[in-house]
């Protein structure tokens, strides 16, 4: 517990504690902080150092996406055209995808498209407004058909390949509804969703008696799950996890009954998942795992081992035993963060990649406003990320080290790589550090390795990081990726790298606020506008919530309310 109180008087104790807190006559302890060995393998200073500005590129590569009329090569990035249903967009998964469906369309896939709309979204960009309503066009990767009603990442391809594939789709229409309330089709085919994916888990886990994730996919069809006899992606509780959550989140006002299901479902996901004994992470889905079980100890009473759900995130996996976080230097570079793999026989070998670190993001952050023992890991962890992450970009690299850099190609530096290799091929040992993808390399298709697929979640580190008075200080906003969270106060982030206290300058609106913090368990300011000041210790985190000033300050069991809303999930 963070408080060293005797067990009697405990409750007294703690009123007397709300009471204390904005006069600094108390010094409860702070949060015993987590540590995650792979995290700590980033160097608290990484080397060079240079953050991109991450809000201008989401926005830039927003302009860029979703702009019909664009001229150059492999322009315009979408095409939009009217159906029998109305409007839908089309965007591939890589610039200069030239290849045509059965039907002589550029093929089209729901996560670049609906991710693109999703994390603009996270970035303050309103995809409903003007002359396009992008969210709209999102429901056309519902597959609606009696046998499926689910999304999916192609139109009208069954479901049954892979269950990321199957389930990442409705995690992003989930959190793109959510941030659309009033658009009640796609909240219609959101329920549906996750009714189905409620079903398919009874399924996996015969109603909760015997769970076993351990499949390729789940086919709807024949309601029975599918192995393909080449791998398993056992992380799909995660994801199923995270989708029911969010549906008992929405539902439980409304339908209470449906609700508490969704609820049993989520517990039975997280059940499987505290029960292995080995990583199953597979590709994207095990951080939202991670965040769904935070939120079930903090929200419901949970217990579920979030140090060991965290850790699986960055340490190598068993279901996939190349899946890691890189801890390493590549051509004298620090890419220490990046989210992508390694191999297991020669660690040198290295590919990281787009997508999986801006996704990582999403909801591994948030994460910490429900648990704040993770405060440092995770603030280490995107100070080394949002460094390393503009390795994904053409501008990072020179001519030699990249292999889609073409004259007349101008995507403006704003649409990213697939990934970045490090001796990667072994008939290629000289690539070090060299920006790259699959296409090019494996020549099934498109003509770069320019890709939508990672680049359209730049919003996600364009919603959450921001620069502070201190170059390698940076400002986490914890709310901005989070979904269906109710009421709140402003909560940042802040990782001091330093060998020394660093003292933060913050511009507060001009409603005075109290700034708490949430790992040391104490006000650090009282009834401030303007321009505040604060110290954040050296190698530490400080999470700090901006709660206005004289708020009442009450206990619901061991979470700190102010007027209603809660500022601290973990006190205890």
């Amino acid at each position: 517990m963070k408080y060293s109180f005797a067990v009697t008087g405990f409750r007294f104790l703690k009123c007397v504690a709300c009471l204390t807190y904005l006069f600094g006559t108390m010094s409860p302890a702070a949060a015993e902080q987590i540590g995650i060995p792979s995290i700590e393998q980033i160097p608290r200073k990484p080397e060079p150092f240079l953050v991109r500005d991450w809000s201008a590129t989401a926005r830039q590569f927003d302009q860029l996406a979703f702009d019909t009329t664009a001229k150059g090569q492999h322009l315009p990035l979408i095409e939009v055209e009217e159906t029998s249903t109305g409007p839908q967009f089309r965007m591939s998964a890589y610039v200069g995808d030239n290849r045509l469906d059965e039907n002589g369309r550029r093929p089209a896939e729901a996560i670049p498209s609906i991710g693109a709309v999703l994390c603009a979204t996270f970035a303050g960009i309103d995809k409903a407004a003007g002359p396009n309503n992008w969210v709209c066009m999102c429901q056309h990767f519902f597959a609606g058909e009696l046998d499926q009603r689910v999304f999916v990442n192609k139109f009208n391809t069954p479901s049954g390949e892979s269950f990321w594939y199957d389930l990442f789709p409705g995690i992003l229409v989930t959190a793109l509804a959510d941030r659309y309330p009033c658009n009640q089709v796609l909240a219609r085919s959101v329920r549906m969703n996750s009714q189905r994916w409620l079903e398919a888990t009874c399924v996996l886990t015969d109603s909760g008696r015997d769970a076993n994730f351990h499949f390729t996919a789940f086919d709807f069809s024949t309601m029975k799950p599918v192995v393909n006899g080449l791998w398993k992606e056992p992380d799909a509780a995660a994801g199923i996890a995270w989708l029911q959550y969010m549906a008992y989140l929405r539902t439980r006002d409304n339908d209470p009954v449906e609700a508490e299901c969704f609820l049993q479902s989520t517990k039975w996901c997280l059940d499987f998942l505290e029960k292995e004994a080995s990583n199953p992470a597979y590709e994207v889905l095990m951080p939202f795992g991670a965040y769904t079980a935070a939120r079930v100890n903090a929200e419901q009473r949970g217990t579920y081992d979030i140090a060991k759900f965290v850790g699986w995130c960055f340490q190598r996996s068993q279901a996939r035993p190349d899946m890691i976080m890189i801890a390493d230097r590549w051509a004298k570079q620090d890419v220490h963060g990046l989210l992508g793999f390694t191999k297991e026989s020669n660690p040198s070998r290295g590919y990281a990649f787009t997508m999986n670190t801006f996704t990582a993001a999403w909801p591994l952050v948030p994460l910490v406003r429900y648990d704040d023992r993770f405060a440092r890991a995770i603030g280490k962890w995107m100070l080394g990320a949002a460094n390393a992450a503009r390795y994904f970009y053409p501008d990072a690299h020179p001519e030699s080290r990249q292999s889609s850099y073409r004259d007349g190609i101008n995507t403006n530096n704003v649409v990213a790589y697939e990934g970045i290799r490090n001796t990667w091929l072994l008939d290629h040992p000289e690539e070090k550090l060299f920006a790259a993808g699959d296409p090019l390399t494996y020549g099934w298709g498109p003509l770069t390795d320019l890709s939508l697929y990672g680049s359209a979640f730049v919003g996600v580190f364009g919603a959450i990081v921001r620069p502070t008075n201190h170059e390698r200080i940076l400002q986490i906003d914890l709310r901005a990726t989070d979904s269906c969270s109710g009421p709140s106060y402003p909560s940042y982030l802040f990782y001091n790298p330093y060998p020394q206290s660093k003292e933060i300058i913050l511009q507060i609106a001009s409603d005075p606020k109290d700034l708490y913090d949430c790992v040391s368990n104490r006000m650090l300011a009282s009834n401030v506008s303007g321009c505040s000041r604060f110290e954040v210790p050296p190698d530490e985190a400080v999470l700090l919530v901006l709660i206005p000033s004289g708020a009442k300050l009450s206990w619901q069991g061991s979470q700190l309310i102010a007027n209603g809303v809660i500022v601290d999930y973990r006190n205890d």
